[in-house]
């Protein structure tokens, strides 16, 4: 069911709303493999690095390359998981650092609205942006940022949806 709901609206860009555990990093290395273009993942915390990392390597078969919390590593050039507090600081070293790529996954994208990772977001030109957070409204209305730096909202899938449909056990 996630993966027909990721064909159905893999070509543009938004944001996936889908439950903690419910199989947003799967979700989007699908949609990854589907547009077969060059990716990069932002992340804010070491482990989600991590876990991309490792991610990657089991649904694609290759290392990517990772960038930050102390482990730059080239990897293949198709996929790159960066940390917004390394990119951040390289932006500032120098202000003409881009980077160019078909696939921007921002990861927690609810928090896309603090300063550093809106900036950050906003400096990477790709072709397609999908934003991931079970949570992609906010109380301070600050949703805007997070429209503008993924696009709008293209699926939403609740707990409910995923109990009728099997994936999690009824409470």
């Amino acid at each position: 069911a996630l993966n027909q709901l990721v064909t159905r609206c893999y070509n543009c860009s938004g944001v996936l709303a889908l439950p903690t555990a419910s199989g947003k990093t799967r979700c989007a290395l699908y949609w990854a493999k589907l547009l077969n273009k060059p990716f990069i993942v932002l992340v804010h915390r070491v482990e989600l690095l991590r876990q991309w990392k490792e991610e990657i390597e089991k649904y694609f078969g290759f290392v990517p390359t990772v960038i930050g919390a102390g482990e730059d590593k080239e990897g293949d050039e198709r996929a790159t998981v960066a940390m917004i507090q390394t990119i951040s600081a390289r932006i500032k070293k120098d202000k003409d650092w881009k980077i160019d790529t078909g696939l921007l996954v921002i990861d927690e994208c609810h928090t896309c609205p603090a300063k550093t990772f809106y900036e950050v977001s906003m400096h990477i030109d790709a072709q397609y942006r999908l934003g991931l957070s079970a949570t992609p409204t906010r109380s301070d209305g600050a949703e805007l940022k997070i429209f503008a730096a993924c696009g709008k909202v293209a699926a939403v899938v609740s707990v409910e949806d995923l109990v009728n449909d099997g994936y999690l056990a009824a409470p």
